[in-house]
């Protein structure tokens, strides 16, 4: 049975949907404008690569966000955790209306080894976590494709505003899966690669794009 949602907090989600929407397409405009055209070019400690349209879609996410939500918690994938304001938190807190906390990831652009190579696979990718243990809304553009993925807890998936469902197959030998791999060889490669290897065998295909 479909556990029914507080309508206060769904329509909050809505609200955060919307906001992540556009904070997505500006992130990613921002993207096409880069793509082949990115000057700065470097590796961070984890050997993950980072470019400043990595950084300048961050910001662009962070600030649309900051804007309607200025009481949550940001934790962006290039410049780390941004609390909100404390005028913003002490005024929500006074309000009976208040639902809890929140906490947005951003990733600005999944798939920055791709953007830099000319493979068009990369995205900007937000996500929203209440209480610090849900996930409950997220948001993935691809401005390359135009392909924009969305959903909320209780709202189901779409794809440019169609519904999206998961596969019906229940067997994994005629399925085509996707995987990926983590940066950090030196303490998952070899675990992954055995997983790999397994899967591959019993499945019909598998793929791995590099982004999300």
């Amino acid at each position: 049975m479909k556990r029914k949602m507080d309508p206060a907090l769904e329509k909050h989600l809505k609200k955060c949907q919307k906001v992540a929407l556009e904070a997505a397409l500006k992130a990613g405009k921002f993207l096409k404008s880069k793509y082949g055209k990115f000057k700065n070019l470097d590796r961070k400690a984890d050997r993950s690569l980072v470019t400043e349209a990595d950084r300048g879609a961050e910001k662009i996410v962070v600030k649309h966000l900051r804007k309607y939500f200025p009481h949550d918690e940001i934790m962006g994938e290039e410049s780390g955790l941004f609390t909100g304001s404390k005028q913003a938190i002490a005024r929500d807190l006074s309000s009976p209306k208040r639902l809890g906390s929140f906490r947005w990831h951003i990733d600005p652009l999944d798939g920055t080894t791709n953007f830099v190579h000319g493979f068009p696979m990369f995205c900007v990718s937000i996500g929203l976590e209440f209480e610090n243990t849900e996930l409950v809304m997220g948001v993935i553009h691809n401005p390359i494709y135009k392909d924009t993925f969305y959903a909320y807890k209780g709202g189901g998936a779409k794809r440019n505003g169609k519904p999206i469902y998961v596969s019906k197959n229940h067997n994994v030998q005629d399925a085509m899966l996707t995987t990926g791999f983590s940066y950090r060889r030196d303490a998952f490669y070899e675990r992954e690669l055995q997983s790999f290897s397994r899967v591959l065998r019993e499945s019909r295909a598998i793929r791995r794009v590099g982004s999300a």
